[in-house]
């Protein structure tokens, strides 16, 4: 089996979640799906899913952790894409937490609660600023990490399998 790029425009998704404090030691839980389409809505091509190494004080603090982390993985595809000639490669950055991307997009923290966050944090900032990817907010009911961060069951396990899957 092949995965096979179209020709075009192109998205490079990466949708990253993580839940805060659910592991018995308090730390939270990340993960991230990555994809590549035409349209947007393409079949994963790299998932992962790990413990967080530091504690976090807040949710918002756990989800620009977890988008450090994985943010470099959706931005280094796209360079990959870039470089093999592929033009107008577009990475998105996919999350459901709004003080997360108020935080990235400000580039510092503004509110005594995020004071604490280390500067370390904030180079999604520096490169958001630049152009190298679009940050996208997502419901969080939609977004397709939940599926490895939170115990989904019904309706709600089958719709995200089916999102991250592109069986829609």
């Amino acid at each position: 089996m092949r995965i096979r790029i179209p020709k075009g425009q192109l998205f490079v998704n990466a949708s990253i979640d993580s839940s805060h404090g659910c592991h018995p030691n308090m730390r939270g839980h990340g993960a991230g799906l990555i994809s590549i389409s035409k349209d947007g809505h393409g079949g994963t091509i790299h998932c992962e899913s790990t413990k967080l190494s530091l504690n976090t004080k807040s949710t918002a603090e756990t989800e620009l952790v977890t988008m450090s982390d994985y943010a470099s993985q959706a931005l280094y595809i796209g360079g990959f894409l870039t470089e093999q000639g592929y033009p107008n490669v577009q990475v998105i950055l996919e999350q459901d937490n709004e003080s997360t991307i108020a935080l990235v997009r400000k580039g510092r923290s503004t509110a005594k609660a995020t004071r604490h966050i280390a500067i370390r944090y904030f180079w999604l900032h520096d490169r958001l600023v630049r152009g190298d990817f679009e940050l996208l907010h997502v419901a969080g009911t939609e977004i397709r990490a939940d599926l490895l961060t939170k115990d989904l069951r019904g309706a709600a396990f089958s719709n995200c399998r089916l999102k991250i899957n592109n069986w829609e």
